[in-house]
């Protein structure tokens, strides 16, 4: 398993993806299923492949890769705040391929990258109550729980010299 910087090439793969899932929310796709075709993946993906080349990127989204070299899921950061060295990171791993440790893998490969890439220092997540497999791929990471509310969980990571905490 493995993440790599999304491509051209990733759009029919990511249509696929997302015409899968019962639902967009999680995916970082705010719209409709109907509005999932492919001219709308491949411009959702240049959005994207172009905050490669900035030197300060707002996001930043990578593919999960599976051992068949398929795309699975992607990862990113957004809310990128350089001053305070911080992002809100999100993830999600198409339904067919939950459940096999993707994404615990993913969140400590990208934060590795990351961290060394843009020098971010803290790392957020905001998940719902209810998804409690999300939740525990977070601690796993050694996310901590700092805020929680009916509806959400706040977790962070605090990365330090010499490594994570």
């Amino acid at each position: 398993m493995k993440i790599r910087k999304l491509n051209k090439k990733d759009a029919i793969s990511l249509k696929k993806l997302f015409l899968n899932e019962k639902s967009l929310k999680d995916t970082g796709v705010n719209v409709t299923k109907n509005k999932i075709t492919l001219n709308f993946v491949e411009e959702w993906l240049k959005e994207r492949i172009e905050q490669y080349n900035l030197k300060k990127p707002k996001f930043i989204v990578y593919a999960i890769i599976n051992n068949e070299d398929k795309i699975v899921g992607t990862i990113g950061i957004g809310e990128v705040n350089y001053k305070s060295k911080s992002g809100f990171i999100g993830y999600w791993v198409s339904k067919t391929y939950s459940g096999k440790g993707y994404c615990t893998v993913a969140i400590k490969k990208f934060i590795e990258k990351i961290t060394r890439l843009v020098n971010i220092k803290k790392y957020f997540a905001k998940v719902s109550r209810t998804n409690i497999a999300s939740s525990k791929v977070l601690l796993k990471n050694k996310f901590k729980i700092i805020k929680e509310s009916k509806k959400n969980l706040l977790l962070e990571k605090e990365i330090h010299q010499g490594g994570e905490r």
